[in-house]
């Protein structure tokens, strides 16, 4: 990692670098460093030598994958949960962001089920490519799981994809469907953490950011390609974590 510009703004630093700084670069708390070859940002989280990449917005301090997040559960946002499921939130398909930089393979898809759901419940999930880079619209199910139950405790999920991933947005979905109840808790994103990758609404970016997309989809897994005509949404929202094997 080479740092090719840096400048002072008040007690923190911003860095032009050409690489990940994570681990070589020591900065103030809260400086940012822009990799220009490779299309990244991160902040300084410790006043040291850490750092956390950072994505364009939709669901917490968004970040894009990388090297450091082979091989782990990457929930793609602060993941401040959990917040209760309820059976208002049955046949609710909601799709949040997740950033490819680099070219990657997806491995798995999982929930972080926090408190067990009644016997027998599941849901689905699904991975979605966004139509374009200037069309979000998730399109093209380029992953999906059978039946994932949730009446335990714990990651839920599956591990045995091997799904070439190109540079751009996708979108990780996750649906109860049949109108199932005592749906599980699960560790969901906040409304205060969810950065707007859709745009604000007339409330503004604390209580009003659209974050997701969201349709109502009652009966089996997710469709391929996703359903036509869907909602933004804005508010909290269930963590759907991906795994990576390159």
């Amino acid at each position: 990692m080479a740092i090719l510009n840096r400048s002072r703004l008040g007690g923190v630093r911003l860095y032009e670098v050409d690489a990940d700084p994570d681990g070589s670069l020591a900065a103030p708390k809260g400086s940012f460093a822009l990799d220009s070859v490779n299309g990244v940002a991160y902040v300084n989280t410790n006043g040291s030598t850490a750092w956390m990449a950072l994505g364009a917005g939709g669901g917490g301090y968004v970040y894009g994958v990388s090297a450091r997040h082979i091989g782990s559960w990457y929930p793609g946002s602060i993941s401040n949960g959990p917040l209760a499921g309820s059976g208002n939130y049955s046949n609710w398909l909601c799709a949040s962001k997740l950033i490819v930089p680099n070219t990657t393979t997806l491995s798995g898809l999982a929930i972080n089920v926090t408190s067990a759901g009644g016997a027998g419940v599941y849901c689905y999930l699904a991975l979605y490519r966004a139509t374009s880079n200037t069309d979000l619209t998730p399109n093209e199910r380029v992953a999906a799981t059978g039946q994932i139950l949730c009446d335990v405790t714990g990651i839920r999920g599956k591990e045995d994809f091997s799904v070439a991933l190109t540079p751009g947005v996708y979108w990780r979905a996750v649906v109860w469907p049949e109108s199932q109840t005592s749906l599980p808790t699960t560790t969901w994103v906040p409304v205060w953490a969810a950065l707007p990758i859709l745009g604000l609404g007339a409330a503004g970016l604390v209580t009003d950011p659209y974050c997701c997309w969201s349709k109502t989809w009652v009966t089996g897994p997710p469709p391929d390609p996703f359903p036509s005509s869907p909602d933004m949404y804005y508010g909290a929202f269930p963590s759907v974590y991906a795994k990576f094997s390159a």
